[in-house]
């Protein structure tokens, strides 16, 4: 289970990585869509500390943080491409 869990997020931090650096999309686009969607994740995780979430509900919750933090990836190899680009690199 434990390289399972490895290997997939290798290749989602590989994937995102790829997309990130080579897609010609600026993706400055998704950060307040992405802290909005953080902050709903937070506050469900906070409400699942005093009201019990089924199984499912909590699958929903999880895959949703996944895909969060997975375009806050790509959102932040996008934006090292660009600075990359533009000759900084600090």
């Amino acid at each position: 289970m434990g390289r399972k869990a490895l290997a997939l997020t290798a290749s989602i931090t590989f994937g995102a990585a790829l997309i990130g650096i080579y897609s010609k999309i600026d993706f400055n686009f998704l950060a307040v869509p992405l802290f909005i969607a953080l902050s709903a994740l937070i506050v469900f995780n906070f409400i699942q500390l005093f009201k019990a979430l089924s199984s499912a509900k909590q699958r929903i919750i999880a895959f949703g943080g996944v895909v969060i933090f997975t375009l806050y990836l790509v959102m932040d190899f996008n934006g090292l491409e660009k600075k990359s680009a533009a000759g900084v690199n600090g």
